[in-house]
């Protein structure tokens, strides 16, 4: 039975996930007219006729696809194609794991602009009789809840680690198959039973409903790593025109930063509940539908989507298209409401009068979320501070491929094309400083790290008496930290103990908590506030093309997604060949598994957040002692 529906497909390639956005109809169970795809994805479809092929021409290349051959080409390259192009009804068709294997060919992030759709358009199945609709359904819940069992590391991972005891409801850690502590055995029991319910709910559930259902029910796992919808969809492109973040201290909470002006009265008010609903148990609601680790996790992500209508109406606080808002400061209340006029779609821009409770003047560069990480030398100081938003070593990926290209044995045999890249663009720095410092690139076989430009983080080294440095991983989404150890290690050696800083807080993730165990390993006094990821958690992607293939594509409601499936606990052992990273765990003060803490606790609040001040920036200059020599003791 032909089974046509309407989606915003998600891709996930090996290293980079991303959206392409495109309304597409479908038809059969796994594929799309290739026509109607990659026109909507910029590239111009040409058939030939006498080869019986598609031909494919854009940006990232010209590729040529032959209906039933198992490869395809690009720029006159071959690769493999596992699934071959099919005609049906006279026109092109292709799986969607087709689609992955020629966009893992492709420079898609110079190719596509990532967007965002609403999520009813997301998953829904139409058919010629509700009960075949629910068959399918629940088809595709069994297919996902199978594929959560065989690939998902909470019920396959049999590796034996360092625990913490925190983790055991004991006071000493001990060594233990991860996967059979009692809270992991809990978290499984509890996934499976969310999915049998929801499957039994099929007949008595909307399309939407159902998919708000199969993400609650991933939630029981607690893996941020895994949700079945991207989260930028969960943030919605249909917003009310307002922001909220959260922030500790004594006076910690969700804080109004943002707003129109006929409500600036409420400014830098905390939220005490929205339409009657106390702020802990719109909490307690997130953390049901969404997958996150820890309380640190919850503050930072339910902050950044409580703008969203789609995640006030999931959470039951958008009523008749109304949200109030109870807000108060210092023993004063007040109530503002939002209604559909008050709404915005996320990508217009907007003619409205917006207004932010921060005084004039440039972020903290923690917070300055454009894109860019960044560094600066404070020459009075001695302090080298050095920013870094994701674990992304783009450079050293692309040096590679331009390596190869040219036949080179080294980067040193291609540092004149290296900076001519850099100059045109094609090659992006892991980290791209201010605008008059050029990007960074992997010199060297031993990928060391260097700048394109007369002066940058070495010569500031070399050059400069550098007394302390500080590698700043607050609100940092993670990534590779592999090939900034390098950079770990560098910062290590240069100054004297108790002088190199790493920053964290409740937006750190994955690779940047990995990356504060081998800081902490390198003696770094970690400075911030708890992070948001566990330590030990399931980021890892392998396995790819084999039975345990993190990528799983239901059969009718056609949604592909990704599956977190290896334990991660000890990328820092890549640090130096005498790390036992269970060794280091095990004596650690502050690792355990629910967070990682800093040394020193320092918390953002709402009148850092005001004055655009950084307290922890502030803490390591006003410390000046390290310019005498003196070590740490908090």
């Amino acid at each position: 039975m032909e089974n046509i529906k309407r989606y915003k497909i998600t891709l996930v390639m090996i290293a980079v996930l991303f959206v392409a956005s495109a309304s597409l109809q479908m038809q059969a169970q796994d594929s799309v007219f290739v026509r109607d795809f990659f026109e909507q994805a910029g590239y111009q479809v040409d058939w030939d006729q006498e080869a019986n092929a598609v031909l494919l021409a854009g940006e990232s290349g010209n590729i040529r696809i032959v209906v039933g051959s198992d490869q395809f080409e690009k720029n006159g390259e071959f690769f493999p194609l596992h699934t071959p192009l099919i005609i049906v009804d006279s026109r092109a068709v292709l799986p969607i794991d087709a689609i992955l294997e020629i966009f893992d060919t492709l420079d898609v992030l110079d190719t596509f602009d990532v967007s965002v759709g609403d999520f009813r358009d997301i998953a829904f199945i139409t058919a010629d009789s509700t009960e075949e609709r629910n068959r399918m359904w629940q088809a595709d819940l069994e297919q996902l809840r199978e594929a959560i069992i065989q690939r998902h590391g909470m019920f396959w991972d049999d590796s034996t680690i360092f625990v913490p005891g925190d983790a055991l409801g004991e006071d000493d850690g001990q060594f233990i198959v991860w996967m059979d502590i009692p809270r992991s055995e809990a978290l499984r029991s509890n996934t499976l039973a969310a999915f049998d319910e929801l499957i039994n709910n099929v007949p008595y559930l909307s399309d939407f409903e159902i998919a708000v259902g199969m993400q609650s029910a991933v939630s029981n796992l607690q893996d941020n790593h895994f949700r079945v919808f991207p989260y930028e969809i969960m943030a919605a492109d249909v917003s009310l025109f307002i922001d909220f973040r959260h922030f500790g201290g004594a006076g910690g909470g969700f804080y109004l930063i943002g707003v129109l002006e006929e409500f600036s009265h409420a400014l830098n008010y905390r939220i005490t509940a929205i339409n009657e609903v106390p702020i802990g148990i719109v909490m307690e609601r997130f953390s049901r539908f969404m997958s996150l680790e820890n309380i640190y996790d919850i503050r930072v992500q339910l902050g950044r989507v409580l703008h969203s209508t789609l995640m006030l109406e999931i959470l039951g606080l958008r009523e008749g298209g109304t949200t109030t808002f109870t807000l108060e400061s210092d023993g004063n209340t007040t109530e503002i409401t939002l209604t559909q006029a008050h709404e915005i779609h996320f990508y217009e821009d907007m003619d409205f009068s917006f207004i932010t409770s921060q005084m004039e003047g440039d972020m903290p560069a923690f917070l300055a979320m454009d894109g860019r990480n960044n560094f600066h030398f404070f020459e009075d100081h001695g302090l080298l501070y050095i920013r870094i938003e994701g674990f992304d070593p783009t450079v050293f990926i692309d040096g590679w491929d331009l390596m190869h290209e040219l036949g080179a044995e080294s980067f040193s045999e291609i540092e004149d094309e290296l900076r001519q890249a850099i100059a045109q663009g094609d090659i992006q720095g892991v980290i791209t400083p201010p605008a008059n410092v050029g990007p960074a690139y992997w010199l060297d076989d031993e990928f060391r790290f260097s700048w394109d430009v007369h002066f940058g983080i070495l010569d500031i080294i070399e050059e400069n008496d550098v007394q302390a440095i500080v590698i700043d991983a607050r609100l940092n989404v993670g990534g590779d930290p592999a090939p900034f150890f390098e950079l770990f290690q560098l910062a290590a050696d240069t100054v004297e103990e108790g002088r190199l800083f790493y920053f964290i807080d409740g937006g750190s993730y994955s690779a940047a908590v990995t990356s504060a165990m081998a800081m902490a390993y390198l003696g770094a006094v970690i400075v911030g506030e708890p992070t948001g990821q566990n330590t030990i958690f399931y980021g890892v992607l392998s396995g790819i093309g084999d039975e345990r293939d993190p990528h799983i594509f239901l059969n009718y409601s056609q949604l592909a997604i990704e599956i977190p499936n290896l334990l991660s606990h000890a990328a820092a052992e890549d640090i130096g060949p005498n790390f036992d990273p269970d060794a280091f765990f095990n004596m650690s003060p502050y690792f355990e598994f629910y967070t990682f803490r800093p040394d020193v606790l320092i918390e953002h609040t709402i009148e850092h957040w005001i004055n655009n001040t950084d307290p922890l920036l502030e803490y390591v200059i006003s410390r000046r002692l390290y310019l005498e020599g003196v070590v740490f003791d908090e």
